[in-house]
């Protein structure tokens, strides 16, 4: 459940994603996790990737032939070729190098370390509704552990988790408000796509493998049509 959750454009920003690790999914996903051994305390916004560039992108069908840098992972790479782009397997602390040599004319990650890093220094342009993984994180502690403490401990501590989560929903959204107006006032142009329905359309051959299984069907049918 939770590979499916992570497909591209799966999941168009972190209210959704909420709603979904909130209600029904979240509780399946606990209870799978259980069975293994691990109790989750609390789900936390893991940061949305997305893409920022040099030069103004105006549309997806500009990403073709584009630079873009990604991180060691395969999911990526599929995601940036089926877009038309061309995948870079850089490092890191080599992106803003990369972005001065001209390696690279893109790159993707989530808005607070593209602030933390300086990349809007090289990359003006931050394309908002390019939401293409919104990732999550979860609290967890052994259940072995945790079935081993007195009642009272065990449910202060799963109450103190369920809270905690809460608090990082809020700490993150005020701390992504804060970076976005620092951004806009060092010249950062926040950018939409017209057509922003290409993307997931181009993305959707990636998700063949888990609409033949039948095990992950339904839920990529319920998350596609719960697009908020």
């Amino acid at each position: 459940m939770a590979t499916v959750m992570r497909l591209p454009f799966i999941l168009s920003n972190a209210r959704q994603m909420f709603t979904m690790l909130d209600g029904d999914i979240g509780k399946q996903m606990e209870t799978q996790m259980a069975a293994s051994g691990i109790v989750v305390l609390g789900w936390y916004d893991g940061a949305t990737r997305t893409m920022y560039s040099r030069k103004k992108l105006d549309s997806v069908a500009a990403l073709k032939d584009v630079k873009i840098r990604i991180p060691a992972r395969q999911d990526l790479s599929d995601l940036i070729s089926s877009l038309g782009g061309v995948p870079q397997q850089i490092d890191y602390k080599e992106v803003n190098a990369a972005f001065d040599s001209g390696r690279i004319d893109a790159a993707e990650n989530d808005l607070l370390s593209y602030e933390t890093e300086g990349h809007y220094k090289r990359a003006p342009y931050y394309y908002l509704n390019n939401n293409h993984i919104v990732q999550f994180e979860a609290l967890v502690v052994p259940k072995k552990w945790l079935d081993s403490l007195p009642a009272a401990q065990r449910d202060a501590l799963i109450a103190a988790g369920r809270e905690s989560a809460l608090a990082n929903r809020n700490t993150w959204v005020e701390r992504m408000d804060k970076a976005r107006t620092r951004l806009e006032k060092e010249g950062v142009r926040f950018v939409e796509y017209s057509n922003s329905g290409v993307l997931l359309a181009r993305a959707a051959a990636l998700y063949k493998p888990y609409m033949q299984d039948p095990k992950t069907r339904d839920l990529l049918v319920s998350l596609m049509t719960n697009r908020m």
